[in-house]
Order: C-alpha cells, then structure tokens, then sequence
C-alpha cells in the first residue's frame, strides 16, 4: 500500500518500485504476492483497477 499512496502504479511498476524504490529494504515483492494481494485490496473497495489496451509487442 505504501507504493499505491505515491499514485497509480501497474503490478510491474510496484515490483520494480519494491526492488528499486527507497521502500527497497522493506520487501522483496513477487508477481505471485503482488497480483493477489491487488486483488484483495480491490474486492475490499480500497483500490480501483481499470485495464487499458497495450499495444501489440513485437520480437525479432
């Protein structure tokens, strides 16, 4: 939560704020406890979530 009180974030930008951020030493974050814990906070109405459509990645 200390993450999401510094504005909106996606589950990749909070794991790369976990392991970067000055909150680094508090937690080592995983996919696997950041999406379920969102979802948590979300089915309690203490966040809100929207999708947005991501443009097609390409690799060569």
């Amino acid at each position: 939560m200390a993450i999401l009180s510094f504005g909106e974030a996606t589950g990749y930008e909070i794991r790369k704020r976990a392991a970067e951020g000055p909150l680094s030493y508090f937690t080592e974050a995983s996919f696997g406890a950041i999406y379920p814990a969102l979802d948590r906070l979300w089915r309690e109405g203490l966040i809100e979530r929207r999708r947005e459509a991501r443009p097609a990645r390409y690799t060569l």
